[in-house]
């Protein structure tokens, strides 16, 4: 690596392998080129996320302003047997640690997908890993830490369930026909969104709607849709009780930021902050009293660092923290 190369070098350098690796499959060679791009220098997988995620934005935002929306089309790529497939990411893991960007800084581990033909498929995440699946056609999945998506196609549409976990599924308009979400008793229809879907045990669902909008539908009543407004969030419960609130942008993006590898809480009881670390690192938050398990935290902190949030939480609340090599306790002074 060239010590002298500049910050701004390697974001133009991120730049161009974002179109290559967009415009077709990379070839033998330039998938070993790309590796060894992303060896040389610890900023650069930094700059690749960061380039391509301006990419998509770019993206979106020029077909959604287009004057008049074309029918949707078959994807591109077919198998030998004429039926749909979908691109087939060759993954790399790559532990991100010291970068730049914030999901760099949080030593989360990044999976980026490029494009080979297959058809359906079941994608996972093990804990502090995150997984970006392109699905072809301007569409892309995002997983989150201890997460499971099945995607498959059928026909012109899509279906993606999501058993557990929490995703991020962005979608450009005309990008081939819509996709279906199936998230337990519900459906989400999408077309053209930017969709955050959580499904945790012990937890209601929960849908973030932060472009474009959705329908959600029951399996027992799929004729009775409700569409869904862009900035809202829903939440559901397995009994069919949903509630709908609206939420600014900023307020969005915050409930988003797991895909820079932070979490961000607000007015949250510790016990819950707590139970979310346990989803990102091995080493647990144990509170020590009752009261302490009530107290509340405000903030945006790094996803794999419950230490350095037992310490935040610590100094704003007056506890005591005992850290030890699989645990952190918090506690009252002198208990």
């Amino acid at each position: 690596m060239d010590a002298r190369e500049k910050s701004a070098d390697i974001d133009q350098q991120a730049a161009e392998w974002v179109v290559r690796i967009d415009d077709a499959p990379l070839s033998a060679v330039e998938q070993r080129a790309f590796d060894e791009w992303i060896k040389m220098d610890s900023r650069r997988a930094g700059a690749y996320i960061r380039a391509r995620a301006i990419y998509i934005q770019a993206r979106q935002t020029r077909t959604i302003e287009r004057a008049r929306p074309r029918k949707a089309s078959f994807p591109k790529k077919l198998v030998s047997d004429g039926k749909a497939a979908l691109p087939h990411p060759r993954t790399r893991r790559w532990v991100l640690a010291g970068l730049g960007s914030a999901a760099a800084a949080s030593g989360l581990f990044l999976w980026i997908g490029t494009g080979q033909p297959v058809k359906a498929r079941t994608w996972r995440t093990g804990r502090g890993e995150i997984r970006q699946i392109p699905l072809g056609d301007q569409r892309t999945l995002t997983l989150n830490t201890l997460s499971e998506a099945h995607v498959r196609l059928q026909g012109m549409q899509t279906r993606i369930t999501l058993p557990y976990g929490e995703a991020r599924l962005d979608i450009v308009r005309d990008s081939g026909g819509p996709v279906t979400i199936e998230l337990g008793d519900y459906h989400l229809q999408v077309v053209d969104s930017c969709i955050n879907l959580r499904r945790l045990p012990d937890d209601p669902l929960e849908i973030l709607v932060g472009r474009g909008a959705a329908k959600l539908s029951t399996v027992n009543a799929p004729e009775r849709g409700l569409w869904l407004p862009p900035q809202s969030r829903v939440r559901g419960t397995n009994d069919m009780d949903i509630t709908i609130d609206r939420l600014d942008e900023a307020d969005i993006a915050r409930r988003m930021a797991w895909l820079d590898g932070m979490l961000y809480f607000a007015d949250t009881p510790l016990r819950v902050a707590a139970r979310e670390f346990e989803r990102y690192s091995v080493r647990r938050i144990m509170l020590r009293e009752p009261g302490v398990a009530d107290e509340t935290v405000t903030g945006i902190f790094a996803a794999n660092d419950p230490g350095g949030f037992a310490r935040s939480v610590a100094l704003s609340l007056g506890l005591h923290v005992d850290s030890m090599p699989d645990k952190i306790i918090l506690s009252r002074p002198g208990v």
